[in-house]
């Protein structure tokens, strides 16, 4: 029946808006040595920030010094 097929398409969703970049923090930056890490803005030379899944501009919280920056944009 005409109802059951159009109970079968779910209707079109928007994607949900992406929170714009806090622009007062700082923003990492890629690790040349390994995929997915980041030299955390705070942290020492070495101590890099697993950011696997984040999205560009997505606030990280610094594990070794505990103050957030932001993942840059993919290279």
């Amino acid at each position: 029946t005409t109802a059951a097929a159009a109970s079968m398409f779910s209707p079109a969703t928007t994607p949900a808006p992406v929170p714009a970049a806090d622009p007062s923090l700082p923003t990492a930056k890629w690790d040349d040595s390994a995929r997915g890490l980041v030299q955390s803005p705070f942290g020492q030379p070495g101590e890099l920030v697993d950011v696997t899944g984040k999205t560009p501009g997505a606030k990280v919280i610094c594990p070794f010094t505990g103050k957030a920056f932001l993942v840059p944009v993919k290279p």
